[in-house]
């Protein structure tokens, strides 16, 4: 399947197969994303706990796959995982790890989790003798349609989202699906939330596709992941590819993002990364109406396709801020400069822009209030 699509009037096309293997083209060097098909996903990472390669996973994952792990128990770092994880502190532990360990530079770092733990795990990766290797794997939806790709690792600092971070990708990622049969439902409407983000970007064939596998906010077949996780990583990856470090289309990916975060902080982090995204992007369609980007009929078509992802308790959260509150986080977003943010809005499917708009005269006529 061929998509293409526009940024800020550039066109771009991502060819998106079924190929077991994803090559990315980086600086400094590239790395490839594996399809991994077997049952057991600790195969594969069982493979790589070589030589004084050290673990560092998610305790909700471990607690499944324990039994067959044969490393030693000093070599793995256990962490329960939260947003709250995602700072300065956290990075510290990791680096403490490392340092017992005696890793070395031609040593590895196997991060085996979701986004949270892979922005950590590379950002002390990074961090750790100006820079070891670390290999990912994957196991949120989220993390497998978006964060494992591109490179950005990202903290979370006083009190507000992503204030610091850097570029640092993974020697290898490496993507297995049974994973998330073991993850809550909440969090597999998170990823989804991102793929649907992704598809939209990436226009009607792709946004077809998405509406032929997700019934009713579900998916129809478990199968069906792998598909989805590589449109959205085929569409990422022709934009990182133009844009790695986010100086001009990169940031089309933050669609949905900019009230998405204000709206995520807001909430605490009750509402789950993904669903924020998916109200971010309501609420960004309607910008994009009220600055005669987006026609009416398009903005409800897309919004009725996204309020389909939202659950009751996400909703429910939602209802109870306000726009004005909304605005206030806004002031910290790392896309704002001054009084002015910039935001990436959605003239349609397959076609976004850049808006750059006064944060001191920003509204939206209509502030949806969500059923």
């Amino acid at each position: 399947m061929q998509a293409q699509f526009f940024i800020d009037n550039k066109p771009f096309f991502s060819e998106i197969n079924e190929q077991l293997k994803l090559d990315i083209h980086s600086i400094p060097k590239p790395y490839s994303v594996f399809f991994d098909v077997a049952r057991n996903p600790f195969d594969r990472i069982s493979s790589c706990l070589i030589k004084n390669n050290v673990l560092f996973i998610d305790a909700n994952i471990i607690k499944y796959y324990q039994p067959m792990l044969k490393i030693a128990s000093e070599k793995i770092m256990i962490v329960e995982v939260n947003e709250h994880l995602k700072t300065l502190d956290g990075v510290s532990a990791v680096l403490s790890f490392l340092a017992k360990n005696e890793v070395t530079k031609n040593d590895q770092l196997i991060v085996v989790g979701g986004g949270v733990l892979q922005e950590i795990g590379a950002f002390s990766a990074a961090m750790y003798k100006r820079g070891i290797s670390y290999v990912h794997f994957p196991t949120t939806l989220l993390s497998m349609c978006d964060s494992c790709i591109g490179g950005k690792t990202s903290l979370n600092y006083l009190d507000s989202k992503n204030q610091l971070g850097l570029y640092y990708a993974p020697t290898a990622v490496h993507i297995n699906t049974c994973f998330l049969k073991t993850v809550p439902e909440t969090e597999i409407q998170s990823g989804l939330g991102e793929i649907l983000k992704s598809c939209i970007i990436g226009g009607e064939n792709c946004l077809r596709v998405y509406e032929e596998k997700i019934e009713k906010g579900c998916i129809k077949s478990f199968d069906d992941y792998q598909t989805l996780i590589q449109i959205a990583l085929g569409i990422k990856k022709s934009i990182v590819e133009a844009d790695e470090f986010e100086l001009n289309y990169r940031r089309s990916l933050n669609y949905g993002h900019t009230f998405g975060h204000a709206i995520e902080a807001l909430s605490e982090y009750t509402i789950p990364h993904g669903s924020a995204i998916v109200l971010g992007m309501i609420l960004e369609n309607q910008l994009s109406v009220q600055h005669q980007l987006m026609d009416q009929a398009t903005c409800e078509k897309l919004n009725n396709v996204c309020f389909a992802l939202l659950s009751e308790k996400s909703r429910m959260i939602y209802k109870k801020m306000s726009f004005e509150k909304i605005l206030i986080f806004l002031k910290k977003d790392k896309k704002a400069n001054g009084d002015s943010i910039t935001f990436s809005l959605m003239r349609r499917w397959g076609d976004i822009s850049f808006l750059n708009l006064q944060q001191s005269k920003l509204y939206l006529a209509r502030f949806e209030q969500i059923d």
